[in-house]
């Protein structure tokens, strides 16, 4: 399935961003979205695996949309994962979403 795509592990983005960005026609990115961005429109809490932070809010939400409409500019990114997609997934979500994810790649036109 990942025949002719090279793939990088254990590679810090950011340390190799503009590398990165000048060699991949797509970049599936499973960081936290609002780092892709910088921080723009400012840092979403993210839940930690103690549960220590509040469920989604309208506030945080809002703050979402913001980036995931700069991501729907980004044509040459694919956000994915919890971090990616700001969504608290169970594993067999986790599992659909990656799935259709890979469709979408496959159905698609470079």
């Amino acid at each position: 399935m990942l025949n002719g795509i090279e793939i990088k592990l254990n590679c810090n983005f950011f340390e190799n961003r503009e590398a990165l960005e000048k060699i991949a026609e797509k970049i599936i990115f499973t960081g936290p979205i609002d780092q892709f961005y910088n921080y723009q429109f400012g840092e979403l809490e993210y839940r930690s695996l103690r549960f220590e932070t509040e469920i989604l809010d309208e506030k945080k939400n809002k703050l979402y949309e913001k980036y995931r409409q700069l991501a729907n500019q980004d044509k040459n990114v694919i956000f994915g994962g919890r971090l990616g997609q700001y969504k608290y997934y169970d594993m067999d979500k986790v599992i659909l979403e990656v799935l259709d994810c890979v469709s979408n790649i496959k159905n698609a036109t470079f």
